[in-house]
């Protein structure tokens, strides 16, 4: 049975990716921003490892790939120096967290507890997500754009899931804080109104359930009953990204 397990398992990692077509350094840097981050691959990753499914595994194990792919064509555009050294920063984690789901899929066969799994394969982003803003601060975004990076990759998710596994103040509060920069932009989506508020009331229930994850966490539950207790339905705001990002 557990060969069996262990094949479906890596089989999970082979289903096919969704590809994206990249025309220039920016639209390569918003490729990576949004492989990575809000609904994708450090989205789909910490869930896999809350949730002990393996379909979140090859979510993110797909979303990496695209990654892969955005930084792959960069590289063919001539970057600069710094632009290279960002693109290193960025591509060496993404390796690491691909390596790292097949592990993860191994201790969720062996019904190992979230906080246990997450302190063997935790990963440490802070020279990719320096990459990033690197990248990132060398262009001007529409407000929809600013969302999704303030959402992703290093950010809001990221430090919510964090939170959530980790329950550390230093999470809550980075959490918040690219939450309320965030909300802040998603009020400056004005090209359909209709889908900023959208967006804003997903950001608006993310930000207000974080005082639950603290009441929980000091009542000593653990990060797959307060995963279940705080579940925010992301639908709404998928919808309107993609409904903006067609219509851009």
């Amino acid at each position: 049975m557990k060969k069996v397990t262990g094949l479906m398992m890596l089989l999970t990692l082979l289903f096919p990716i969704t590809g994206f077509t990249y025309d220039s350094k920016q639209s390569s840097i918003m490729g990576i921003v949004r492989s990575l981050g809000y609904g994708a691959a450090i989205h789909q990753f910490k869930n896999c490892l809350l949730r002990s499914k393996y379909s979140y595994c090859s979510r993110a194990h797909n979303h990496f790939i695209d990654a892969q792919d955005a930084i792959k064509a960069f590289r063919k555009m001539g970057p600069s120096y710094d632009e290279k050294m960002a693109l290193d920063k960025i591509a060496k984690i993404v390796r690491k967290y691909k390596m790292t789901l097949v592990t993860i899929q191994t201790m969720i066969m062996n019904r190992l507890p979230a906080s246990q799994i997450d302190l063997i394969v935790k990963i440490r982003d802070k020279k990719a997500i320096e990459g990033l803003a690197t990248l990132w601060n060398q262009h001007s975004w529409s407000a929809a754009e600013e969302v999704e990076y303030f959402l992703g990759y290093g950010h809001a998710i990221h430090q919510f899931k964090n939170y959530v596994i980790r329950a550390k103040d230093a999470n809550r509060v980075q959490a918040d804080h690219w939450f309320a920069k965030a909300e802040a932009s998603a009020t400056q989506i004005t090209s359909v109104p209709e889908d900023g508020i959208a967006i804003l009331q997903v950001i608006k229930s993310y930000r207000a359930i974080l005082p639950r994850i603290q009441e929980m966490s000091a009542q000593g539950k653990n990060a797959r009953d307060i995963d279940k207790s705080v579940k925010i339905n992301d639908k709404p705001a998928f919808s309107a990204f993609s409904h903006l990002k067609a219509n851009n």
